[in-house]
């Protein structure tokens, strides 16, 4: 097929627009069917705290597993961060604060490249959001981690601010019954943001939402992730499914000139007709 001028614009206007959109979708993602655990990194060295078998990451209680992913930077309103995973415990987890999520930029830091490295996140910046599995209080405890300093990551409260609390009730983690559980950050304005979870199966059901606003201006930019269970009373936590899914707001621009193209590819289609 031979290109006509017309094509050609619309041709180097898609690839002009591409890089912008290039990092929407999924950012991260393990199901453990290889049977490696390439590109976690557990804060514990004892090789057996943290091992893959039957397709699914066994870890130890008390520890955390890290990852990290491209950059990825919540720069409108409307992007939005996810991660979701499957997770079941061996034993009841059944305590406060007992299981923690977060992202996290490594402002500076080098990432960790080898297990047992449970300190040296002294300039991680970045929100958690802390399940309370028993009664009484709130169900989850959103944190921001704002004053660098303590160098453990996301097994201690000392250099985090707490934002707030959802309400509802309280439940805890029973052995054998795997939950769905999915966190979200979501820019809500130049200085703010959403922090969602939700969290499905056996007695839990759902949305926990607080709106972050913070006027010293948000951690926007985003690379590492981290999952604990901060507790003993369950021997083990396993996690399946794993992924990070980036989803921006287009750009008004980016909407004009696609907007564009295809008004002139639809000119184009016309003049050939004739």
């Amino acid at each position: 097929m031979q290109s006509t001028p017309l094509t050609i614009f619309a041709a180097l206007t898609c690839a002009t627009l591409a890089p912008s959109l290039a990092t929407a979708g999924v950012v991260f993602s393990d199901t453990f069917s290889d049977s490696d655990r390439a590109g976690w990194f557990n804060s514990s060295g004892v090789s057996n705290t943290a091992t893959v078998a039957d397709g699914a990451l066994t870890v130890t209680s008390g520890r955390h597993v890290l990852a990290y992913f491209a950059d990825t930077t919540l720069s409108s309103v409307g992007d939005t961060l996810t991660l979701a995973f499957d997770v079941s415990v061996l034993n009841p987890l059944n305590a406060g604060s007992g299981f923690r999520v977060g992202f996290f930029d490594k402002n500076g830091s080098t990432a960790v490249s080898a297990d047992g490295v449970n300190t040296g996140f002294g300039n991680y910046l970045g929100y958690t959001a802390a399940l309370n599995l028993v009664p009484p209080g709130s169900p989850v405890i959103f944190r921001q981690r704002d004053n660098p300093g303590n160098t453990a990551l996301i097994t201690t409260n000392t250099n985090y601010t707490q934002l707030g609390s959802a309400g509802g009730p309280v439940a805890s983690f029973v052995s054998g019954t795997t939950y769905r559980f999915i966190y979200t950050l979501e820019k809500t304005g130049a200085d703010a943001l959403s922090i969602g979870v939700s969290v499905t199966g056996g007695a839990f059901g759902e949305t926990y939402q607080h709106s972050v606003p913070d006027e010293s201006g948000i951690v926007s930019l985003l690379n590492s992730f981290a999952i604990s269970s901060t507790t003993t009373t369950a021997t083990s936590f396993t996690l399946d499914n794993v992924s990070v899914t980036f989803t921006p707001v287009p750009e008004p621009s980016s909407f004009a000139a696609w907007s564009g193209v295809a008004v002139l590819g639809l000119v184009a289609s016309r003049r050939r007709r004739r």
